[in-house]
């Protein structure tokens, strides 16, 4: 018996030592992997960047719409979707108090991955090269990045507001950075997306990493491209700038909005043009994302689900100001967006005001109903109605 115990013991021995225990995820890209071809590695890194901004968005309006007392989400095997923001809200660790805090400093630290890789990779005058980049090609990239991440750290403050925020951000994952002011967090996105607009200006006729399909819906200029992407960087500056002349900046930031106007597709708000933009497209597609905001989609779990042919609600952003319109008469395909950037009108620029929607969730086949109101149930032929824009109530 000790013979056996102790030639087993042996055998384990000699087996560990001659192992190696350190597994290689085939599923997660590595950084040597990503050196030896930085151009098609940056391209992915970017593309997951806008993919992570898009799930991460239709997360905000459900989680604000709940602590706004607007939306009610039901879960139906987790209750703490309604417990935690609407019984629990003043607690610090109630469910979804986290929310627009910690995905959007993922995706931040996503995009700071990326652009640590551009700018470390070697400048070159030859098109193409898997392992360099035109200068242009660089500029192009950082500008996308930095716009993306103005956005994102848009939405932490427009859900913190006095508590502050976070801007830094370096290699250093365990690291403790400060939380600046409200007004600080606002001027740092100002300028990062003055920033971003130069580069993206040096950019050329074309990026070389691949945008999306639907990314801009009746712009003129194609919002694929530099020219029309410094256009959706002007649009968000002029929000940007109105949210923080409604904060005390005044006349100074009013008028930075109006100036950012002029270089977007749209000066002034019409019939016509109210549904041009740029969009974050979702679909019903093997492998896609869906709009879970809508009754189309469940919680952040949707891959494939709803078929149905029609499009669902989207939400549309005018200066700060959300509204939940409901699907268009005229349906193109089973493809659901929701808008990124609508620029305001000169007047609205001037009286903008952090809002939301204020709305029942358009969850199963519920109408929605005044403030106050049970939503109630309809029949199945009959669509979700419109809702009604109003100001968020806010609650820390």
């Amino acid at each position: 018996m000790r013979r056996t115990l102790a030639s087993l013991v042996m055998a384990a021995a000699i087996t560990l030592v001659g192992c190696n225990l350190d597994l290689t995820n085939p599923n997660n890209p590595t950084l040597k992997g990503c050196l030896s071809n930085t151009r098609a590695c940056t391209s992915r890194m970017i593309a997951g960047v806008m993919a992570t901004y898009r799930s991460n968005r239709t997360d905000q309006i459900r989680a604000l719409g709940s602590f706004g007392r607007e939306t009610y989400y039901m879960f139906i095997t987790d209750g703490r979707f309604i417990t935690g923001p609407l019984r629990d809200w003043k607690q610090n660790n109630a469910f979804d108090a986290g929310t627009q805090w910690g995905a959007r400093y993922q995706n931040y630290h996503n995009a700071y991955a990326a652009m640590q890789i551009i700018n470390n990779t070697p400048t070159t005058t030859t098109p193409g090269l898997p392992t360099a980049l035109l200068a242009g090609e660089k500029a192009g990239a950082l500008g996308v990045l930095k716009t993306f991440i103005a956005l994102d750290l848009l939405h932490v403050i427009e859900a913190r507001s006095a508590i502050g925020a976070v801007v830094d951000m370096n290699g250093d994952v365990n690291a403790v950075l400060p939380i600046v002011s409200q007004d600080s967090v606002y001027k740092w996105i100002s300028a990062k997306l003055d920033e971003a607009k130069a580069e993206v200006d040096s950019a050329g006729t074309a990026f070389y990493f691949a945008i999306y399909t639907g990314f801009s819906t009746g712009v003129p200029t194609d919002g694929t491209t530099p020219a029309g992407f410094a256009q959706f960087n002007r649009a968000i500056k002029a929000r940007v700038e109105a949210k923080r002349g409604s904060l005390g900046c005044g006349a100074t930031c009013y008028t930075a909005a109006l100036t950012a106007l002029t270089s977007t597709w749209i000066a002034d708000l019409t019939a016509a043009n109210r549904d041009n933009g740029i969009y974050s497209v979702y679909s019903s597609a093997a492998g896609d994302f869906l709009n879970n905001a809508s009754f189309a989609g469940v919680i952040s779990t949707s891959i494939r689900g709803s078929t149905r042919s029609r499009a669902s609600p989207w939400t549309i952003a005018i200066a700060g100001k959300y509204r939940h319109a409901p699907p268009p008469t005229h349906v193109r395909s089973p493809v659901s967006a929701r808008r990124i950037a609508r620029v305001p009108t000169p007047a609205s620029a001037r009286r903008s005001r952090s809002s939301g929607t204020r709305s029942w969730c358009c969850s199963g086949r519920r109408q929605n109903g005044s403030r106050g109101q049970r939503p109630r149930r309809l029949p199945t032929s009959q669509p979700c109605g419109r809702t009604r824009v109003a100001r968020t109530v806010g609650r820390q």
